[in-house]
Order: structure tokens, then sequence, then C-alpha cells
């Protein structure tokens, strides 16, 4: 049986303070620690952003320089727009 040592890193979050006393209302409620729920929401959430990340990544590995638009002129500014 192969041991495996597990390493831990600090993260400290800023929250504001209506997130905070919503997150506190919630562990309460859940009999949770603040710091369980906000892994446990955390956690839920890898997987999709994963799936995300891994689909934008695979739309770009498809760009070529033959399926690429020319620029596109949309006329002067007529607001603030910076171009």
């Amino acid at each position: 049986m192969q041991i495996q040592e597990l390493t831990s890193k600090k993260l400290t979050l800023e929250v504001s303070e209506s997130l905070l006393q919503e997150l506190e209302y919630l562990a309460d409620a859940t009999d949770q620690t603040v710091e369980s729920l906000v892994l446990g929401c955390v956690k839920s959430g890898l997987p999709a952003i994963a799936k995300q990340v891994r689909e934008l990544d695979e739309l770009l590995a498809k760009t070529t320089p033959d399926n690429l638009h020319e620029n596109i002129d949309f006329g002067e500014s007529v607001g603030g727009e910076l171009w």
C-alpha cells in the first residue's frame, strides 16, 4: 500500500459584508461552518468551469489563419468608443 502525503495551501477570501452575512446564515441553517459551505460551493462549480475551459481550448485550437476574418469597419465612433 502506498501512502500519499497531502499538501495544503491557505486561501484567504475577501467578500462583502452582505455576502458574509448570507454565508453565515446559510452555514448556520445547514449546521456547517462558513468555510466548509464555501468550499462545497466552489467544489460543486469546478466541473462546469473545467468543462467550459476545455471546450474553449478545443475551439481555440481549431483557429487557423485561414479561418480568421478580416478586420471589420464599423465606421466612425458615435459615442465614447476608442479604436
